[in-house]
């Protein structure tokens, strides 16, 4: 039970053996939720570009959960993340990247079409320098996940820090983008 004077629970109030949120904190909480919701949805609509009835009801429920899904992300430590703007200017190579990546997608479609053989695809892992627990870090590593993943051609399915490994999946088997090189990726 805790002290009247302890600065930890300054701003709550105890009634009837429950300890709530003040007002304010409580309206800013409820704001922020909202916001994260409608924001969501919002995506959600913009990314099947439709209005139906399944997408708006599918949206409202993914929109539902993103909050929670915020919190245990923020809980993590892992959401805070700081990057140089010399990583964030490797996203020039990013539109080179999409139109190559295209043409390689629709060679693979050929493929998967018009062989037996189908087309070729890789599960790889290379090696990032991960570190936990550092702001820069974690954003050089959120930086090369976001440049990997928006070409069509390859998937990040994630970094394990303890292995420093970047694992990702590729349709058709080609060299590190430059992008995630620059930040950290060594083929």
């Amino acid at each position: 039970m805790p002290e009247k004077g302890n600065e930890e629970f300054s701003g709550l109030l105890k009634m009837g053996g429950f300890v709530t949120i003040g007002r304010m904190k409580t309206l800013r909480i409820a704001v922020m939720v909202l916001l994260t919701a409608l924001s969501q949805w919002g995506l959600w609509l913009a990314y099947t570009s439709s209005v139906g009835y399944r997408e708006l009801c599918a949206g409202a429920g993914a929109a539902a959960i993103a909050p929670g899904a915020v919190w245990v992300l923020a809980g993590k430590g892992k959401i805070c993340f700081r990057f140089r703007w010399r990583q964030a200017a490797q996203a020039i190579y990013v539109p080179w990247n999409v139109i190559v990546d295209t043409w390689k997608l629709m060679r693979a479609v050929a493929m998967q079409v018009f062989s037996a053989r189908g087309a070729p695809s890789l599960l790889a892992a290379v090696e990032f320098e991960a570190a936990q627990n550092d702001p820069a870090a974690a954003g050089r590593e959120a930086l090369a996940i976001t440049f990997m993943t928006i070409t069509p051609n390859s998937v990040v399915l994630g970094i394990v820090p303890d292995q420093g490994v970047l694992l990702y999946h590729q349709i058709i088997p080609s060299p590190v983008a430059t992008a995630a090189r620059h930040l950290g990726a060594r083929p």
